[in-house]
């Protein structure tokens, strides 16, 4: 998660000089800036700034969602207050996130509220819930080691913290959800482990995570609260998404086909989805939202 009340500023450095189209001359540096709020969400609009007093719509996914590679006012969520004034929108995604950090998140509103606060959680009746879906969160779901073996204390934010106090590498984990006679369950397995073995097959995956949208459905209820999905990757006959079809939840479609104006990415500094997406993928969240 990230630090409460903060602004970090993030620089992308390539090793030589690269051109891109649109683009006049040669960069190898790229910087955006995230600002984020009391429990570390971030903002959606400018800090100390009131919020609306119509039903809130919150936010729960990966990088995707959250608007890694983009400064404040260029994330979705920003973008979409923007459309909706008078209601609150707020940003609990977060970087490497999948459905089972959703179900974490949505059971923490429905209870000890160490994370979404009461006051947001009142205002999501009547509200939106709009839960971030990619066919990659599968593997996070359970904790793949394929997917283990992605994290690197070496690497960015990880190294720095650890040369300052390297006790916090046991403090780092990651949530695993699992089935058992039909009963969902999470644990936490350390970040850092020697991630051995294979990963769960697909057909595993697949029930996992449908485990997981029916516990997430039935947290919406309780807050009574529409969900809505924002569809962000995968193939068109994605298990995932017939299964929140099935539960009649709607499914925007934000994978964008062939258009460039909307499939705009950071390239060559990222691959996270740039402006052009997120002003477009608003745009289609406020119509849904407002009919």
């Amino acid at each position: 998660w990230y630090r409460s009340n903060s602004i970090s500023t993030a620089t992308i450095r390539l090793p030589r000089k690269v051109q891109r189209t649109g683009i006049v001359g040669t960069v190898d540096r790229y910087q955006w800036t995230l600002s984020t709020g009391a429990r570390g969400e971030r903002l959606s609009r400018p800090a100390g700034s009131s919020s609306g007093s119509g039903p809130a719509a919150l936010l729960l996914g990966d990088s995707f969602v959250l608007g890694a590679g983009l400064s404040d006012n260029a994330s979705l969520a920003w973008q979409l207050q923007s459309l909706l004034p008078d209601r609150t929108v707020s940003n609990y995604a977060g970087g490497g996130f999948g459905t089972v950090h959703q179900w974490l998140m949505l059971r923490d509103a429905n209870g000890t509220q160490t994370l979404i606060p009461a006051d947001l959680r009142k205002q999501l009746k009547g509200g939106h819930v709009l839960l971030g879906h990619a066919d990659y969160y599968l593997k996070r779901n359970v904790a793949a080691p394929s997917r283990m073996r992605t994290f690197n204390p070496s690497c960015g934010t990880f190294q720095q913290q650890l040369q300052r106090n390297p006790s916090l590498a046991r403090a780092y984990t990651h949530p695993r959800a699992t089935l058992s006679n039909g009963r969902l369950a999470v644990s936490q397995i350390p970040l850092f482990d020697d991630h051995r073995g294979d990963d769960p097959g697909l057909n595993q995956q697949i029930d996992v995570t449908k485990a997981l949208i029916d516990a997430i459905l039935r947290e919406i209820s309780d807050l009574n609260a529409t969900p809505a999905v924002l569809w962000l990757q995968g193939d068109d006959n994605s298990a995932v998404i017939n299964h929140y079809r099935q539960r009649g939840v709607d499914v925007l479609d934000l994978r964008g086909g062939d258009d460039l104006w909307t499939r705009d990415n950071l390239e060559p500094f990222d691959n996270h989805p740039g402006p052009l997406s997120t002003s477009r993928w608003a745009a289609l969240i406020a119509e849904k939202l407002e009919k």
